[in-house]
This record gives structure tokens, C-alpha cells and sequence, in this order.
């Protein structure tokens, strides 16, 4: 690649900028966020144990740049029917969704739009 680039400017072409990060897979953020930003976190176990729960999911198989809303309301879907508590829903859906900002404001994936935004979380049951 880095010939192709070379060739390209000898010819005075311009190559397009090219963003190396569209191909990191979800499994591999959320290692990254783990190691480097659940750490500092007040109830850092309780998180690791969300991220474990993302990494074994199909989706952490996914490039990061590829998963959609339609996805995780997907998953929503799936773990409603299994019986998950809407809190429990909400709380690993934060996981998520603080990855993908991070990802985005931090980590350079300036491109990367954060899916969990535009997916409906479950509602909670009323009073306490």
C-alpha cells in the first residue's frame, strides 16, 4: 500500500486519505476500553463483567465501523425474549455507547458515528 501511495504522488496524484481504523473489530475496542478506561472507573468489576458479556456476543466479531443501529436493536431484541431486565439492557447498552465516544472523541475514529444513539432502550418498570 505504502508503494501504491509513493507511486501515486510521484505521478502527482493526490491519494485519498485513508482511515486504518475502519477494519478494528468491536472485540478489540472494547479491550482497549477495558484495559484503558474501565480501570478508572468506580465500579470497574461490574463493567468488566458487561464487556465480557459484549466480547462473547456475535456483533464483537464485527468490524467496528460496520455495526448499525439495526444491530443492536437486534440484540436488544434477542436479550428481551431471553428475559433480561430493561435496567440490565440499559446498563450494558451504556457500555456500548460510551465505547463508541470514546472511540470517536479520543482514540481517533473521528468518522465512527456512535448506532447505540438511535436505538430505543426498554422502558422501566414504574416505582422502585
Amino acid at each position: 500500500m505504502a508503494r501504491k501511495i509513493e507511486s501515486g504522488l510521484d505521478n502527482g496524484v493526490i491519494p485519498q486519505q485513508v482511515n486504518v481504523n475502519t477494519k478494528a473489530l468491536l472485540k478489540d475496542l472494547l479491550e482497549r476500553y477495558k484495559n484503558e478506561v474501565t480501570i478508572h472507573k468506580k465500579h470497574s468489576a461490574a463493567e468488566a463483567y458487561r464487556i465480557n458479556f459484549w466480547l462473547r456476543h456475535a456483533l464483537a466479531n464485527q468490524p467496528i465501523s460496520s455495526i448499525k443501529s439495526s444491530d443492536i436493536a437486534k440484540w436488544r431484541e434477542e436479550l428481551v425474549k431471553l428475559g433480561r431486565s430493561p435496567n440490565t439492557l440499559r446498563l450494558e447498552l451504556a457500555v456500548l455507547s460510551n465505547l463508541f465516544t470514546v472511540a470517536a472523541n479520543e482514540w481517533g475514529y473521528e468518522d465512527l458515528t456512535n448506532p447505540t444513539t438511535k436505538v430505543k432502550l426498554p422502558r422501566l418498570p414504574s416505582g422502585r
